[in-house]
């Protein structure tokens, strides 16, 4: 990600998930940082929750 500042590539400081209690929704949550101009971005991307299908093998 590039600083809305200087424009500068912006380095990851943390990565890590947060939670949502009043809808059940579990985030994943990014903080950027740009150490030329102290320019802070946090980014919540909703996590989708992965669904395992059954698998039905078929009959031999």
């Amino acid at each position: 990600m590039n600083c809305p500042i200087c424009n500068d590539i912006m380095k990851i400081v943390r990565k890590d998930a947060s939670y949502n209690r009043s809808k059940p929704a579990t985030y994943d949550r990014t903080l950027f940082r740009c150490i030329d101009c102290d320019t802070w971005i946090k980014i919540e991307v909703p996590m989708k929750q992965i669904q395992t299908a059954k698998i039905v093998q078929p009959a031999s």
